[in-house]
């Protein structure tokens, strides 16, 4: 048991480290996952023929996006809502997981800190055990909390079984991305490419469930996102894929356990690769470095916003059936009666992606503050390197990667949506309603500068001012909230092209203020102390 002592003691201190963070991921993923119930209710089901939301579900795009269907003879609120729903509820405790396992594992080991721990009288196996414990916990009251929310936006076929459900399978499946990530964690000795690889899997879980929800039933069980979407919430109410997942986890754990008896504190079961004997050109230059760090990155986010784009352009034939259907949408999208659905629909869903492009944008900045705290920075400041310059490429990575994703989604809702729409606009509406929200995005990039340079401790809060910025501006105008509150928000500045003429001084204001803020940034970096 000597491997085990002090778990306790480091538990409660893991604790106390998270006591903010961890309170925030549960309630924000329990209220994501029961606070669309009555806006799901009143816009999507109020008034609307079950079959034909049926209809938009079925379609291939849909089942590779969200799964498939279940309980098409009486599609219900509650069925519907856990079709369209559960699969990225379950992602996002996932991640959760994923940050919490490699927070308290790799990341510490490589920080120095396990090594500190160690030096005291703690068992080896202490800090994994109060990690997986800590995750267990974390699960369990986010699979509590999400029961309770759901039960109290009760609707139309939405039983407290099924409500219990669906906490557990947000817990399991947390459950079991913590147990894989403390498992990667024992086989790599650098913090990011655990991270990344976690990640990766996570991509690959997901694109297999989509390919097996189309093609093979097998493969799609083989995906834990898969799995758990064979519960058949508000339908038939299967437990049998939560008690598989829980039983995953705990062997994915007892794996790690056995791996961690056989390595060194700090070491991986596979070495680092050898790098090159001399660095490309490309590396000559704070730019290229900032390039090669985020690269991996950038590429993974280029993928997700293009299938996103694609998957949303893949439904634009289905659109005009399903409006024309709901009292609630017609009048939605009734601002201008010569423009059809479609061009009334693409500002709405340009504003959905621009924040989502906004999150690698503001994660560059950040990830400069994570180099910064892990003491890479020091030595490259050591060199003929002026904080400016390394600063400088780190925005002009970010503001250059928001323009990339924006292309991708433009080009992702046109040719895609062409093979399933005859008279779809032309690409310039869709590149010039896409491109609109830059200096929006750019604003938010420039907080989020602002932050690392001056405030690094709060950077957090340009994501939870995204956050914000989605429920204001997309839920508010399903919502119908007054006008003022989107313009609490750089995204509720931008015009709705091509329903509104596009206004040229907003964005040029907000352009502008980005560069101010940019400018403040950069002269804050360089006189603060590192």
């Amino acid at each position: 048991m000597k491997r085990f002592a002090k778990t306790g003691a480091l538990f409660r201190f893991f604790l106390r480290r998270d006591r903010i963070r961890l309170p925030l991921w549960i309630a924000a993923i329990a209220g994501f996952a029961a606070g669309y119930v009555p806006l799901f209710e009143q816009v999507l089901m109020e008034d609307v023929d079950p079959s034909v939301f049926v209809s938009m579900m079925e379609n291939p795009a849909m089942i590779a996006l969200a799964g498939p269907v279940y309980g098409r003879a009486d599609y219900h609120t509650g069925a519907a809502y856990a079709n369209m729903m559960l699969v990225f509820c379950v992602i996002f405790a996932a991640i959760m997981n994923i940050f919490l396992v490699v927070r308290h594992t790799r990341a510490d080991e490589e920080a120095g800190r396990a090594e500190l721990l160690r030096a005291r009288p703690v068992g080896a196996a202490a800090p994994l055990t109060a990690t997986l414990l800590l995750s267990f916990l974390a699960n369990g009251l986010l699979a509590v909390l999400t029961t309770v929310f759901l039960i109290f936006f009760e609707a139309q076929g939405m039983t407290a079984e099924g409500a219990w459900l669906f906490g557990a399978a947000l817990g399991v499946v947390g459950w079991f991305f913590a147990g894989l990530t403390a498992l990667l964690a024992q086989l790599s000795e650098n913090t990011r490419i655990v991270r990344t690889g976690a990640f990766l899997l996570l991509l690959w879980f997901y694109l297999q469930r989509g390919i097996g929800d189309l093609f093979s039933e097998t493969l799609s069980r083989l995906s834990p996102l898969g799995l758990i979407l064979r519960t058949r919430l508000y339908v038939n109410n299967e437990w049998w894929p939560v008690g598989i997942l829980l039983a995953g986890g705990c062997l994915l754990a007892g794996f790690t356990f056995l791996l961690s008896r056989k390595r060194d504190l700090g070491a991986g079961f596979f070495a680092a690769r050898s790098g090159r004997r001399e660095a490309s050109v490309f590396l000559s230059s704070p730019f290229g470095l900032a390039f090669r760090q985020y690269r991996n990155t950038m590429g993974i986010w280029a993928l997700i916003v293009f299938l996103v784009a694609a998957m949303y352009g893949s439904v634009f034939g289905e659109m005009e059936s399903f409006v024309e259907n709901n009292v609630i949408l017609r009048q939605m999208f009734a601002a201008d009666p010569d423009l059809d659905i479609l061009e009334q629909f693409i500002g709405m869903l340009n504003a959905i992606m621009a924040i989502l492009t906004a999150i690698p944008v503001v994660g560059a900045m950040h990830r400069l503050a994570g180099e910064e705290k892990s003491g890479y920075a020091a030595h490259l400041y050591g060199r003929a390197v002026y904080r400016r310059s390394y600063f400088l490429s780190w925005t002009v990575l970010s503001f250059g990667l928001s323009i990339l994703l924006q292309t991708l989604t433009a080009v992702g809702f046109y040719y895609v949506g062409a093979e399933v729409v005859e008279n779809i606009p032309p690409l310039t509406t869709f590149l010039i309603s896409a491109y609109s929200y830059l200096p929006a995005i750019w604003l938010v990039g420039a907080v989020a500068a602002v932050l690392v340079a001056l405030a690094p401790g709060l950077r957090a809060a340009s994501y939870i001012y995204l956050g914000l910025s989605f429920v204001l501006v997309y839920i508010g105008s399903v919502a119908r909230f007054p006008d003022w509150v989107a313009k609490l928000t750089p995204f509720g500045y931008v015009s709705n092209y091509p329903v509104e003429i596009l206004k040229l001084l907003p964005l040029a204001v907000m352009t502008g203020i980005a560069l101010i803020l940019l400018v403040v940034s950069v002269i804050g970096y360089r006189q603060r102390d590192l």
